[in-house]
């Protein structure tokens, strides 16, 4: 299992080596929207984890009864 903050990462370590226009190209998306996932303001959408050869799983758990 990859956290949404590691694929981040991942996300901004590319963006060292490339330009975010290239990564953002590689993707799929405009490189606005790398822009706001790596800024925490959008979250990583289908397009972006297919891409990765990924799948978002949603987890919950139980709140503490108090």
């Amino acid at each position: 299992m990859i956290t949404e903050e590691r694929l981040i990462e991942m996300l901004r370590t590319n963006v060292k080596i490339d330009s975010q226009k290239d990564v953002a190209s590689r993707l799929g998306i405009s490189p606005q929207y790398l822009n706001h996932i790596l800024h925490h303001r959008r979250s990583i959408g289908k397009k972006v984890s297919g891409a990765l050869g990924l799948k978002r799983i949603v987890m919950y758990s139980e709140a503490n009864k108090e």
